[in-house]
């Protein structure tokens, strides 16, 4: 593919998007093409490959929380979020890594509750959400 990569999402997924008129050339993840754009999203952790390098711009997302136990419990909280536009890439491979989202309540036991994993990026973390309190 090649083309400028606008775009890198880790988050509970991870995208990056490649313009077809010149700029990085990059692989890895699942590719989309919008226009003149590819999107590469990763929902698991995996390597963004870029083979041309460039500008691109990252969105990182963490997995969301777990919701808590019982009919009173609350919901887990959503991933956390990042966004950098305009990040210089050199050629090579970078590890892209996809925190899971949390395990929901099972009791009601506070501690069975848990927060959704860290995704990261070119050394940008986006942290999980939290886990829903229990009653």
């Amino acid at each position: 593919m090649n083309g400028k990569t606008l775009g890198l999402l880790a988050a509970g997924a991870m995208t990056a998007a490649s313009a077809a008129s010149g700029g990085v050339v990059a692989t890895g993840g699942s590719v989309t093409r919008i226009y003149n754009d590819y999107i590469h999203t990763f929902t698991e952790s995996g390597t963004f490959t870029v083979v041309k390098p460039g500008t691109v711009q990252v969105l990182v997302v963490g997995g969301g929380g777990g919701g808590g136990y019982c009919q009173h419990a609350g919901g887990g909280g959503g991933g956390g979020g990042v966004v950098t536009q305009e990040l210089a890439v050199a050629a090579g491979e970078y590890a892209v890594v996809v925190g899971a989202g949390g395990l929901g309540g099972t009791d009601n036991n506070a501690t069975t509750t848990l927060d959704g994993g860290p995704s990261s990026v070119f050394g940008i973390t986006a942290n999980g959400g939290g886990g829903g309190g229990n009653y």
